[in-house]
């Protein structure tokens, strides 16, 4: 889910797109923002962040969703130290 949704523009351990932040260095985004803020940021960042250039995902079901920050979750013990 990560790579087909978010990966052509972010980028995790400096592996991904390079439009927007990387989501595991320094910090992973799971370490800043909790469970029900990142759904929502996922689906419609405007709500979250007005201002947002990230596209809304509303095709995401909670199970896509759960699988991506899942994955997040994982990568954040796996930070490439630079």
């Amino acid at each position: 889910m990560f790579k087909k949704n978010c990966s052509s523009c972010h980028s995790v351990n400096g592996a991904g797109g390079r439009l927007a932040v990387d989501l595991n260095f320094p910090m992973n985004v799971t370490e800043y923002w909790d469970r029900r803020v990142l759904k929502k940021l996922l689906s419609d960042p405007a709500s979250v962040r007005p201002n947002a250039k990230m596209p809304a995902f509303p095709q995401l079901t909670q199970a896509n969703l759960n699988d991506i920050i899942a994955y997040l979750k994982c990568m954040r013990e796996q930070k490439l130290v630079r």
